[in-house]
């Protein structure tokens, strides 16, 4: 029958051995003979995945940890001077509010009670909620309570709510790594992924050093195995990392490291690294929860993948991947600035392609012409696609009529006369419609919009393949 090993048979044995030969001996954090620092202590609490409150006798909030924001739902400084019996669930507030109220009564520890928390969505989750009465410590003279999920089904349970809520990557990602964060489980746990959806690559991380979340590009590196391969990758003993990441483990105690690839549907191989102190593979329960991280953070990326997709649909028209009409007017009636301009752009000659060459044809004028608009426009400037062959450009930061004018004739010079489409040549062009907002006024959309549309038609009447400009607050004049 297997016993436990004395501490002093565990350093004596060869793995034993290993495994203190992971440690360098960073020195004390400070003076044993002063004690921590009061910055030591708070960030301490700062990095506790627990939420931990500290109330006076009558309930008031007088500090509430960061992981209030990830556990609760509610920003910390939303809750300071709040009365924390708020917190409660109201079938639990009785209990509660006997514990606080008599806390001072009782030096020193209070052992764990569960309690319904309110999340900020309204939703109740069942927390484990321990205090310390320091009522009697002048510094203090509060109550400190630590609240934890109490069980790993109530965090995966608030995962799953985030991720219905469609809840931005971050705060779903931290709720994550620290599920990997249990009791004699000594690991760090680090998560790579696409925080925008544009290949701009994040880490979410169990306050591991810098060295530990670069994750840099290494062929031989486990993350970049696991992501080629799409299969877990162990380094037990950390000899296919870099030099000096492999010391910035060791000064962590870290012997190994672990690399599961994520199923990302925007490709950008999200990764889950786990460096452990024991020179071991995962156990039977770390993997297990390792594989149930991966798929809800498969999950994840994929919810954000397909929201990302529903907002490109209702916002893009899909023929010239510029925005569409909806998207125009609602950018156009959110403009603050005064300095604008908006252009509607017309095609002349566009009802003949269709009508020889068919919808095809046409389709592919719209293409090209779309490329060319995204192509001329600043930054600043939003172009949409307002009607069959109709365009138009919102133009920020317009000093003078001049600057509105100068990307009229550029946008006149870059579009060509002719294309080839299918092996036939189409011969079309543009006619612009050009309105400068007043000086110094925020122009209403309607009169800015009305106004280029009149000088649209003023240009083709004019006999097409030019522009009109005028400013809104002026009589229109020719300018080509």
């Amino acid at each position: 029958m297997s016993r436990w090993l004395s501490v002093e048979e565990f350093h004596d044995s060869a793995k034993g051995g290993d495994y203190l030969a992971t440690f360098v001996d960073p020195g004390p954090p400070f003076d044993p003979a002063v004690g921590p620092p009061d910055v030591w202590f708070r960030r301490v609490v700062d990095h506790l995945a627990d939420v931990v409150i500290a109330m006076r006798h009558d309930g008031t909030i007088v500090y509430v940890s960061p992981a209030a924001t990830l556990m609760l739902g509610r920003h910390p400084e939303s809750l300071l001077g709040t009365n924390g019996l708020d917190l409660i669930h109201p079938d639990d507030v009785a209990v509660a509010a006997d514990t606080v109220y008599h806390a001072g009564e009782v030096q020193g520890y209070r052992p764990p009670r569960p309690f319904r928390m309110v999340h900020g969505s309204g939703e109740s989750f069942t927390f484990e909620v321990e205090g310390l009465s320091l009522f009697h410590v002048p510094e203090v003279q509060s109550i400190v309570v630590v609240c934890r999920f109490a069980d790993d089904a109530a965090r995966v349970d608030n995962i799953i709510r985030l991720l219905a809520a469609q809840a931005p990557m971050t705060p779903i990602l931290e709720q994550l790594v620290y599920l990997m964060k249990r009791p004699g489980w000594r690991l760090g746990v680090a998560i790579q992924y696409d925080d925008d959806g544009a290949g701009t690559l994040r880490v979410a991380h169990t306050d591991l050093p810098q060295p530990l979340i670069e994750f840099a590009p290494d062929e031989s590196a486990p993350w970049t195995r696991a992501r080629l391969t799409g299969a877990p990758c162990y380094d037990i003993g950390l000899t296919t990392v870099r030099p000096h990441v492999a010391q910035a483990a060791h000064a962590r105690g870290y012997g190994a490291v672990w690399a599961v690839p994520v199923d990302d549907p925007l490709g950008a191989a999200a990764v889950v690294v786990v460096w452990n102190h024991e020179l071991l593979e995962p156990e039977l329960g770390q993997a297990s929860l390792l594989n149930k991280l991966t798929d809800l953070l498969s999950v994840s990326l994929a919810g954000r993948a397909r929201s990302a997709e529903l907002e490109r649909a209702a916002t893009t028209d899909s023929l010239s991947s510029l925005f569409n009409r909806r998207q125009f007017d609602a950018e156009l009636e959110a403009n603050q600035r005064a300095d604008v301009a908006v252009l509607v752009i017309d095609l002349d000659g566009f009802k003949a392609v269709n009508d020889h060459l068919g919808h095809a044809a046409g389709d592919d004028v719209i293409r090209v012409v779309g490329s060319k608009i995204a192509q001329e426009i600043r930054r600043d400037d939003v172009a949409a696609r307002i009607g069959g062959d109709e365009f138009a450009i919102l133009c920020r930061r317009v000093d003078d009529v001049a600057e509105a004018e100068l990307l009229a004739e550029r946008l006149l010079a870059s579009v060509p006369d002719v294309i080839e489409v299918g092996g036939a040549r189409v011969e079309f062009g543009l006619s612009i419609g050009v309105a400068v907002a007043a000086d110094g006024q925020r122009p209403d959309p309607a009169a800015l919009i009305e106004l280029a549309d009149r000088m649209l038609y003023e240009a083709k009447r004019q006999g097409k393949g030019g522009y009109r400009v005028a400013r809104l607050d002026s009589r229109a004049s020719p300018t080509r």
